[in-house]
């Protein structure tokens, strides 16, 4: 455990005397309480995750998952088909709105060699979606290891930048409010910039460097990322490549 102010090793955050009475512990470093979000509820934790608060994400890292020596969490892992799923979903919904509202059918069937719109091929979508999401983990994972320095003799556990990584990316989420009211196509936009953000701090917090670093292997990572979108527009121009 950790303390989620300073990050200093604590042996424990709390302290439990019996009958309900539980007392939280102060770091011996910075003197704050270890983990005040012991005793916060989901929504203020969730509020705290939507602030990009550094505190927040080694609580969840460091505090409230269980150590793992290699791996993931299995609860994080379950996140993962519904993150692909909604990222399919928006861009079905980019598509849907670019061809209906650019295109007649007439002219549609002059652009795309398909025998049908571009984004009725959903298994295409979703396919595109999980090669996207394995290559910007991939991508992030490689740059970390890069830039780290070699004087540093900080050892970084690659499984938990990757649960950094899943814990930063709830955002995804925001996008069934899509399928509930009639957003517009920038809402999704605007929760990928706030994705983007969301896993710029969480790598920040666990790598323990810069704005600099964190940036620039998150951005790495959508930059490999981007070689899917680009290698489906080239071997058919019907699939518009979106950025952002």
């Amino acid at each position: 455990m950790i303390c989620v102010e300073c990050g200093s090793a604590v042996n424990h955050v709390y302290r439990d005397y019996g009958k309900g009475n539980v007392r939280l512990t102060r770091c011996q470093i910075c003197h704050e309480y270890a983990d005040k979000y012991i005793e916060y509820e989901f929504m203020l934790v969730l509020l705290d995750l939507i602030l990009h608060r550094h505190q927040v994400y080694r609580h969840l890292l460091f505090n409230r998952i269980d150590y793992h020596e290699s791996g993931v969490d299995v609860t994080l892992l379950k996140l993962i088909p519904a993150f692909i799923c909604f990222d399919a979903y928006l861009k079905w919904f980019r598509l849907a709105k670019y061809y209906d509202e650019s295109f007649d059918s007439a002219s549609l069937a002059t652009v795309s060699s398909f025998s049908s719109k571009p984004y009725d091929y959903h298994f295409t979508l979703l396919g595109c979606a999980a090669l996207e999401f394995l290559l910007f983990v991939l991508g992030i994972l490689m740059i970390a290891r890069l830039t780290q320095r070699k004087v540093d003799t900080h050892f970084v556990k690659y499984n938990y930048l990757v649960m950094a990584i899943l814990i930063s990316t709830f955002g995804r989420l925001l996008i069934v409010l899509m399928m509930i009211w009639d957003y517009d196509v920038n809402f999704g936009r605007v929760v990928n910039i706030f994705i983007l953000t969301s896993n710029i701090t969480a790598t920040k917090v666990f790598l323990d460097g810069s704005g600099m670093q964190a940036s620039a292997c998150v951005l790495g990572g959508y930059m490999l990322r981007m070689l899917v979108p680009i290698a489906m527009y080239l071997a058919n121009r019907s699939f518009i490549m979106f950025i952002l």
